[in-house]
């Protein structure tokens, strides 16, 4: 993911430590941003300023990893509020925290709660190909809401069926 951390100069280091904004809680990035995240050049590369500021206090390279944050708050460089996790620790760190984009969440849903359960309940009545046509869904997609594959989030106990 991240490209090896350059060498880092006095001069560099105060210009990333001027752009920190100290409160109580967290320490915002003021500086440019992707995405909410701190974002830093230096020769002419991008860096997230979250994998510079945990290599300064720690010392480790965040390599091919990524730095998560203890407080969900993305501008946030405070050491104390960073770790080095994997994409694995990401994901399960965004569904316990429920930041997962799923539903009516999900910008890309064409269905809303109501239209889902719907389906359910009508799909003992109505054929699929009927329920396809009314909600303009494949085939596939009726198929992952009825067995649970799809819409998890609204089968009660947030389980697919086995």
């Amino acid at each position: 993911m991240g490209l090896p951390i350059p060498n880092l100069s006095e001069e560099l280091v105060g210009r990333l430590s001027a752009k920190i904004l100290k409160t109580d809680d967290c320490w915002i990035w003021t500086g440019a941003k992707t995405c909410g995240y701190g974002i830093i050049k230096i020769s002419r590369k991008t860096f997230r300023c979250t994998r510079l500021v945990v290599f300064l206090t720690s010392g480790v390279d965040p390599g091919d990893k990524l730095v998560l944050h203890s407080c969900d708050n993305p501008s946030c460089c405070r050491p104390d509020h960073l770790r080095i996790g994997t994409y694995l620790e990401n994901a399960q760190d965004a569904k316990s925290r429920g930041r997962n984009n799923f539903g009516t969440r999900n910008h890309f849903a064409k269905l809303s709660s109501e239209d889902v359960l719907a389906i359910r309940r009508d799909a003992t009545t109505k054929s699929r190909e009927e329920l396809c046509q009314l909600y303009s869904m494949s085939p596939r997609n009726f198929r992952r809401i009825i067995h649970g594959k799809g819409w998890v989030s609204l089968l009660g106990n947030g389980e697919p069926p086995k």
